[in-house]
């Protein structure tokens, strides 16, 4: 068999950098992966979060109640879905009536009326799930949900 290059050609062989790129972009890919699961896990308890949160509150006898019952609703969600008081902040509870005003010092909530509840969740940049919990690697970044619950315009009860 005939070598392609002369044996004078002073040739010793060495590691690509397209190799090591390759590599670097599966190893990348490999760990964006892994990670996806838990980025939409997160944002889908913040959602559910929030969600709740403004349920109680809307149907709630007043606001005082209401706030109380929403950040408990909001804690025990987070801690069924193992998410730490650490990883999770109340950003802001509004409350709008049927024309605009601020409705938070009404004794109730007016028919029509509005409450929004904003969330901040903190989501690892890595996370790899297994069994029992998850390995989580450097920082993170914040996603912030908002839900908005509107009080029934005709029947409004309360619980």
């Amino acid at each position: 068999m005939r070598d392609r290059l002369p044996k004078d050609s002073g040739e010793t062989g060495c590691v690509a950098i397209e190799g090591l790129l390759g590599l670097a972009m599966l190893l990348l890919v490999g760990v964006v992966a892994l990670s996806l699961p838990t980025w939409a896990h997160r944002q889908a308890i913040g959602r559910s979060m929030a969600r709740e949160a403004a349920r109680e509150l809307v149907l709630a006898p007043n606001w005082e109640i209401g706030e109380t019952r929403a950040l408990r609703v909001a804690t025990e969600t987070a801690e069924n879905r193992g998410l730490g008081d650490d990883r999770w902040r109340v950003v802001e509870i509004r409350c709008e009536g049927d024309g605009g005003e601020d409705c938070r010092q009404s004794e109730v909530i007016p028919r029509g009326g509005k409450v929004t509840v904003v969330l901040e969740l903190t989501v690892p940049f890595l996370a790899i799930a297994r069994y029992g919990g998850g390995a989580r690697y450097g920082g993170g970044y914040h996603w912030t949900v908002s839900h908005t619950e509107v009080r029934d315009p005709y029947g409004s009860w309360s619980r």
